[in-house]
C-alpha cells in the first residue's frame, strides 16, 4: 500500500477491503492508517479503490475508529468525482445503522445532499442507498427521505428511477400510512415505465407487498 507503482497500491487497497476483518488485532491501527491514506491518494482509481474498501469493511472497524470513517465517506461526498461520490452514498447508505446516534444527523445532511447531485450516476446511487438506511434516519428527517425519493421518482434518468423503486421496495413497511398513498400513485405510474428494468423492479415490488 505505500508502493510506488498505482497500480500496486490499487491491489493493495482492494485486499485489505477483502481481508480486513480477519487482521489481527495489534496490526488494526496500521490497516486503518494504510486505509485512510489511500483515500487521499493522487490517483483517482486508488481512491476509488479506498472508498470500496470502506464499504467492505465498515462493518467491522472498530468504534475507535467509526467516526474517523465517517469523517472521510462525508470529505468522498464533495468529491469531484462522481465515482467517489457515488461510492460515499453506497457507502453512507449501508453503513449508516452503523454511525454514532450522535452523529446521524450530519450523515443524513449529506445524504440528502447527494439526492441533489448534478451528476445522474450519484443520484442512482443515492436512489439505492435511501432504502438501506431508512429505517435508521431519525424521526424528524423520515418524511424528507420520502419526498427525496419521491422527487428521484420523476428523475429524467432510467437508473434513477429504477434505484427509487428498489428503495421503496425495502423500506415500503415502514412508510407513514398518510404517505402510502402518494408512494404507491408512484410506483403505478412507474409501472407503465417505458424501461423494462424499472417494470421489472415494480413486478418484484408487487410480488412482496400485494398482501
Amino acid at each position: 500500500m505505500q508502493d510506488n507503482n498505482y497500480d500496486v497500491r490499487i491491489v493493495a487497497v482492494k485486499i485489505l477491503g477483502e481481508c480486513y476483518s480477519q487482521i489481527p488485532k495489534e496490526c488494526n491501527k496500521q490497516a486503518w492508517d494504510d486505509l485512510i491514506r489511500l483515500t487521499q491518494d493522487h490517483y483517482f482509481e486508488v481512491r476509488s479503490g479506498a472508498a470500496d474498501a470502506l464499504v467492505a469493511c465498515y462493518y467491522h472497524i472498530t468504534k475507535v475508529y467509526k467516526k474517523q470513517a465517517m469523517d472521510g465517506l462525508i470529505g468522498l461526498t464533495q468529491a469531484k468525482d462522481k465515482l467517489l461520490r457515488w461510492n460515499a452514498a453506497n457507502a453512507l447508505g449501508v453503513g449508516y445503522s452503523q454511525i454514532p446516534n450522535k452523529s446521524k444527523n450530519q450523515a443524513w445532511d449529506y445524504l440528502h445532499r447527494l439526492t441533489l447531485d448534478n451528476d445522474n450516476y450519484v443520484r442512482s446511487g443515492i436512489a439505492n442507498a435511501l432504502g438501506f438506511c431508512y429505517s435508521h434516519i431519525p424521526e424528524k428527517y423520515k418524511k424528507q427521505a420520502i419526498d427525496d425519493l419521491q422527487r428521484l421518482a420523476h428523475d429524467n434518468i432510467s437508473g434513477v428511477r429504477s434505484g427509487t423503486v428498489k428503495s421503496f421496495g425495502s423500506c415500503y413497511s415502514q412508510i407513514p400510512e398518510e404517505d402510502k398513498k402518494q408512494v404507491w400513485n408512484d410506483l403505478h405510474r412507474l409501472n407503465q415505465d417505458e424501461y423494462e428494468t424499472i417494470r421489472i423492479e415494480l413486478v418484484r415490488f408487487l410480488v412482496s407487498f400485494y398482501s
